[in-house]
C-alpha cells in the first residue's frame, strides 16, 4: 500500500456548516455528506459520502430512476434542476411531482461547482477570424485546443465524462 495512504473516504469528519441533524444532507465547502450524528453549527462530526439515503426534496422536482441529483444549499433540499447547486449523485428510485423526499445514490466524487451555466468559468467562443496563413492556422488550432481542455476538465469535475 502506498505511503501516503491515510484512510477510506467513505465517512469524514466535516465541521457543519450549520445545525443539522442525523440524515440531514450538508455540502461543506465543495463535498457534500449526509450527517450521522445531530450536529450544531460549527461542530466538526461524521459526515457519510456515498450510501444510499433519503432526503428532503424539491416537492415539485420529478425524475427518472438514474437521473441526476443535485444539492440546493440554500434551501438545503434535493433537487434535479443542474442548475440549483453541485451534483451529488442520481436518484436510485423516480421522483414523482409532490414527493417530499429522494432515494438518492450519493457520488462519491467531489463536485466544487453547479452543472449549470457557470458565469465565473464560462468558456469563450473560439476566435471567429479565418485563418489566412500558417501561423494564424496554428493559432487558431491552439485556441481551440485550449478550450475544449478546459471544456473537457470541467465536465471531468461535474461527473459528465470519466477522467482520462
Amino acid at each position: 500500500m502506498a505511503t501516503n495512504y491515510v484512510k477510506e473516504g467513505d465517512v469524514l469528519d466535516l465541521t457543519a456548516p450549520y445545525a443539522v441533524s442525523s440524515g440531514d444532507g450538508a455540502q461543506v465547502g465543495s463535498v457534500f455528506g449526509v450527517a450521522i450524528n445531530d450536529l450544531a453549527n460549527g461542530v466538526a462530526g461524521p459526515f457519510a459520502r456515498c450510501g444510499v439515503f433519503d432526503l428532503a426534496a424539491l416537492s415539485t422536482a420529478v425524475g427518472a430512476q438514474g437521473a441526476k441529483a443535485y444539492w440546493d444549499n440554500t434551501n438545503k433540499r434535493v433537487d434535479t434542476d443542474g442548475t440549483v447547486g453541485i451534483l451529488i449523485g442520481v436518484l436510485e428510485d423516480a421522483k414523482a411531482d409532490g414527493d417530499t423526499t429522494a432515494r438518492v445514490v450519493l457520488n462519491e466524487a467531489v463536485v466544487g461547482v453547479s452543472e449549470g451555466p457557470q458565469a465565473a468559468a464560462a468558456v469563450a467562443d473560439v476566435a471567429s477570424a479565418d485563418a489566412t496563413d500558417m501561423a494564424s492556422a496554428i493559432l487558431v488550432a491552439n485556441e481551440t485546443k485550449a478550450q475544449l481542455n478546459d471544456l473537457l476538465a470541467k465536465l471531468r469535475i461535474v461527473g459528465i465524462i470519466a477522467a482520462a
